[in-house]
């Protein structure tokens, strides 16, 4: 699943808003993928958020299978539109099927 964030990372630092970057900031500490100090560096206010969300993807590729697994299924439930534009259903009948 690393694999997978490598092949959406482009697309996916363009088009994610930043209210869904704070969430999935938020889900993946609660998840206990990023720590206290990695999500505050993170939201440093001189970050862009295309450099927020170029980091957040690079660390979790960095951290492995799991890690990316959680932050693909947190994308799925933050924003549905976003991940059937990147691909991260399987089908369209299963980008429906989770709505």
């Amino acid at each position: 699943l690393p694999e997978e964030i490598l092949r959406i990372r482009s697309k996916f630092v363009q088009r994610v808003t930043i209210q869904v970057l704070k969430g999935l900031l938020d889900d993946l500490y609660e998840r206990e993928v990023v720590s206290l100090e990695e999500k505050d560096s993170l939201m440093e206010e001189w970050r862009s958020k295309a450099d927020r969300a170029r980091c957040l993807a690079d660390m979790v590729i960095g951290k492995g299978e799991e890690a990316s697994q959680k932050m693909i299924d947190s994308m799925k439930e933050r924003d549905k539109h976003l991940c059937s534009t990147l691909g991260l259903f399987s089908s369209p009948s299963a980008a429906v099927a989770e709505l």
